[in-house]
């Protein structure tokens, strides 16, 4: 299988100002740092849960006959489907069906020869409202901000706290959303 961004995150879950209200920053000479190491939190966060934060686009191509007609798919929580094509023809949307186990979605196929390569287009990634707020779930947004902070205060690597407490806290809040897949 092969999995490629189509379209890119448009932000992210956590701004700068929440952030900046949660780190108790006192001015915003930082901001670009804190730009970065809020993306590198975010990227942190979905390499742990394999999924996606914010909304994207992605495109999955599999080479593999599916187990009974069904695909995992990968880097959810899934949105909507955008396309699926078998072996270069676009399938109508009456032929397969969205459907999510635990936190895992997957893709079911109805009476169909599937040929391959099966190409799969969707959107990944939590709810945005019309303010550009992404709809993380609390205890997520909160790890983003722990995470984030971590990053700010320990950018110099002269800390002298230990780290092994908080970060066994936040393992535990992004295996609570760690993707899994019930096929093989």
């Amino acid at each position: 299988m092969k999995l490629d961004v189509i379209t890119p995150p448009l932000g992210t879950p956590i701004t700068y100002d929440q952030f900046a209200a949660h780190a108790r920053l006192p001015d915003t000479n930082d901001k670009d740092y804190c730009l970065l190491t809020i993306k590198d939190a975010v990227s942190f966060a979905e390499s742990e849960i394999d999924g996606s934060l914010f909304p994207q686009t992605l495109q999955m191509t599999s080479y593999h006959r599916p187990h009974h007609g069904v695909v995992p798919l990968w880097r959810g929580p899934v949105q909507s489907i955008v396309s699926v094509t078998l072996d270069g023809n676009l399938m109508d949307s009456s032929a397969y069906d969205l459907r999510c186990n635990g936190n895992s979605d997957y893709l079911y196929f109805y009476n169909i020869s599937l040929s391959v390569p099966i190409v799969i287009q969707y959107v990944a990634g939590y709810p945005v409202d019309n303010n550009g707020l992404c709809h993380i779930p609390a205890d997520l947004r909160r790890a983003l901000l722990i995470q984030t902070s971590q990053f700010y205060e320990f950018r110099e690597g002269q800390a002298t706290r230990t780290l092994s407490q908080v970060q066994n806290g936040l393992q535990r809040i992004y295996d609570k959303y760690k993707r899994t897949s019930l096929i093989g």
